[in-house]
């Protein structure tokens, strides 16, 4: 296989197109998961347990970079979100927090 056909590809230059704006969103989204954990940590400390709304996002938001890097290094040719469901909703497993005890 000749190295330099496959540069001559429209193929090629369309996913390489993909891939530059699925690396944007993936630095959008370690900016996004960042101010999740600090959110979190900071109602952690206010009120002594986690917010499950919270929870379940950094949950989604960590499938969707799965799902990214999974497309960037071709080991899935499906394009992440918008071009399918946003990870967490129907059919993804959701976040189980434990209950703290009651006193």
């Amino acid at each position: 296989m000749n190295p330099l056909r496959s540069l001559g590809s429209a193929d090629f230059w369309i996913r390489l197109g993909w891939m530059l704006l699925f690396v944007l969103a993936w630095q959008v989204a370690e900016v996004l998961l960042l101010l999740t954990v600090l959110a979190q940590l900071f109602w952690r400390v206010l009120y002594a347990e986690d917010h499950p709304c919270l929870a379940r996002w950094g949950q989604a938001l960590g499938h969707y970079v799965r799902q990214i890097a999974a497309f960037l290094t071709s080991a899935e040719a499906v394009k992440p979100w918008p071009f399918v469901e946003w990870p967490g909703s129907c059919g993804q497993r959701s976040v189980r927090l434990p209950r703290p005890p009651a006193n």
